[in-house]
């Protein structure tokens, strides 16, 4: 259980450090649209996409589509403020 802990806190953390609320912001997108967004390699963004909405932080509408939950609309960089360098995105 411990370790599973600090694998959300990680998890969340990268997903605020590579802004992935923000470039969910205009709605959902697959993985290889996220992935060319934010130049990031698409397998390993797609398990970190999956297990964001085990975490409830994303929603999949539809099983390659990633959106924003309500809990993951706390990530954008315009409603962090000073818990952006703490939660890991750019200030």
């Amino acid at each position: 259980e411990l370790l599973a802990g600090k694998a959300r806190a990680q998890a969340v953390s990268t997903a605020a450090r590579i802004g992935l609320a923000d470039a969910l912001v205009g709605g959902p997108r697959t993985a290889d649209e996220l992935a060319a967004a934010l130049g990031l390699d698409a397998r390993a963004l797609d398990t970190l996409l999956r297990f964001l909405v085990g975490l409830g932080v994303l929603d999949a509408p539809s099983p390659t589509t990633y959106a924003l939950s309500d809990v993951g609309q706390g990530l954008r960089a315009d409603r962090l403020g000073p818990l952006a360098a703490f939660a890991g995105a750019p200030e």
